[in-house]
């Protein structure tokens, strides 16, 4: 009889040494709990969940709402198109904005004063005005105080050579230039690999290039 115990004994003892072994060996993190002579699975780590996005609406005619710190801002004429999710972006963080009538108007061109206006915005800065020449000549002084701003005529639509000097001297970029923002891919040729850099920039492709400027700094 007790030949058979110690048997029962030597069977358990290895069966416990074998389960300890386990929880000490797992590579997926399993433990053995001795008091209720488990076998425990390891708890799934929660996943860092991605940041929200912009709080955005859409209504069926194509309108979009978006939520900004300064209330809402309600386009019409993004939805669906290739520069709506920088447009949206953009406009979410109050670096830019529509127009009265409800829409981007992403065609139109941007003058360098709103170029210096919006890289003041991304700085904290914001360009205080009473009246359009007052704003422009804030805008100019908040530039040249931030070594940005050249001899171009503030009024005049700016190109897309001239934003890619704003951007390096905005983010003190000691490189040249357009290698820097080839390299960021801030920005890029069009399908048949042309820049384009004497084209007017336009509000749409501003938002885009804009986004992937600050996605260097996330």
């Amino acid at each position: 009889m007790k030949k058979i115990l110690s048997i029962v004994l030597a069977i358990a003892m290895v069966a416990v040494m074998a389960v300890s072994a386990f929880a000490v060996n797992s590579p997926g993190g399993w433990s053995y709990n001795g008091s209720d002579n488990k076998v425990e699975k390891p708890s799934t780590p929660t996943k860092d969940e991605k940041p929200a996005g912009p709080a955005v609406q859409k209504t069926s005619d194509g309108t979009v709402v978006i939520t900004t710190d300064n209330g809402d801002v309600v386009l019409t004429d993004i939805d669906g198109e290739w520069f709506e999710d920088d447009v949206i972006a953009i406009v979410a963080k109050g670096l830019m904005i529509g127009y009265p009538d409800g829409k981007f108007h992403p065609q139109d061109n941007v003058t360098v004063a709103m170029v210096y206006t919006v890289l003041a915005r991304i700085a904290g800065t914001s360009i205080a005005a009473t009246s359009g020449d007052e704003w422009i000549a804030n805008a100019v002084a908040w530039a040249k105080a931030n070594g940005i701003a050249d001899d171009a005529d503030p009024t005049a639509p700016a190109t897309r050579a001239q934003m890619v000097k704003y951007l390096a001297a905005a983010a003190a970029v000691e490189t040249d230039s357009l290698e820097w923002v080839l390299a960021n891919d801030i920005l890029i040729g069009n399908e048949k690999g042309e820049l384009n850099l004497d084209s007017l920039m336009t509000r749409a492709e501003f938002a885009t290039i804009l986004n992937r400027y600050l996605a260097l700094n996330k």
